[in-house]
């Protein structure tokens, strides 16, 4: 049933779990340090073909300037790109560069490696039940 109680469990479950799953994360010592939200952005780049400043905006649901600020680190890093849409001049797209790559790969390795260290944790019927859980939140947000 959808009602407020709904609507303030679901507002609470993704940065609960975040926050559960992500505390003490420490990246490794090789990797180039980056904050939250720039790690953010280049896993959404990577799994996004140039996307505009205003999608990644859309998809981080960050202001424009606050994305503006992201980017601009990231590109005095050497790991993004802006570059103009060639359909229409007016639009700025982002694109990885190919130092980027490298620091996404080492990035997920380290990132899934403390995921499931923590996952491992809990006892397999409640790994099963989150994964089932998690498939069924996608297949359901599809739908809106």
């Amino acid at each position: 049933m959808v009602n407020n109680d709904f609507v303030i469990l679901l507002l609470k479950a993704y940065p609960m779990l975040m926050r559960k799953l992500m505390h003490d994360y420490q990246p490794p010592a090789d990797i180039i340090s980056l904050n939250r939200s720039q790690w953010r952005t280049l896993f959404l780049l990577h799994n996004i073909e140039k996307p505009s400043m205003s999608q990644i905006s859309k998809f981080m649901n960050m202001e424009k300037g606050s994305i503006t600020t992201v980017v601009d680190g990231l590109i005095r890093k050497g790991l993004v790109n802006r570059i103009q849409d060639e359909k229409d001049r007016r639009k700025i797209l982002l694109e990885l560069s190919k130092q980027s790559e490298i620091v996404i790969k080492k990035g997920m390795k380290a990132i899934s490696h403390h995921i499931l260290t923590k996952l491992n944790s809990v006892n397999d019927k409640d790994a099963d039940n989150l994964y089932v859980a998690l498939k069924t939140i996608f297949a359901i947000a599809e739908k809106l």
